[in-house]
């Protein structure tokens, strides 16, 4: 080592974060003590990091397939309300859908079926959901 390098961190410092100076060979128990327990409590810290990041990959597929649940069944509740009330279906599809829409038919297992096709619109649907483009903060204008 060159004797100007002698004041540069070791790149190994870096990859080991549980490096700690120990303590002088005469140091008080209690300040040993108060090392060690600095040090657990790093490595208690670590060692919840650990555990979550592990933990993550499995929380996320289950939150991914509630979700995917959830959306399933409520697109069933829509496909069952809009057969029940065409009239409103028809608002939903203008709502959706901006400009002319294509009917094809289609025979399926469960009998004669139109497909559907258009440009699908955002836009329209956040104004009739209400949402709109811009925010402000609560009491101001």
């Amino acid at each position: 080592m060159r004797p100007e390098d002698r004041h540069l961190p070791s790149p190994l410092s870096a990859l080991n974060p549980l490096r700690f100076p120990y303590p002088p060979i005469d140091t008080k128990p209690e300040a040993i003590l108060r090392w060690i327990a600095e040090r657990q409590e790093r490595l208690s810290a670590l060692d919840a990091r650990i555990r979550a990041t592990a933990a993550a990959p499995g929380a996320i597929e289950t939150e991914l397939s509630r979700l995917e649940a959830q959306a399933t069944q409520r697109l069933q509740r829509l496909r069952e309300t809009l057969q029940r009330q065409p009239g409103e279906a028809r608002k939903v599809l203008e709502t959706v859908f901006e400009g002319p829409l294509t009917f094809s038919p289609l025979d399926t297992d469960n009998g004669k079926r139109f497909r559907i096709e258009g440009t699908p619109s955002i836009a329209k649907m956040l104004i009739e959901a209400g949402v709109s483009n811009s925010a402000s903060l609560p009491g101001r204008i």
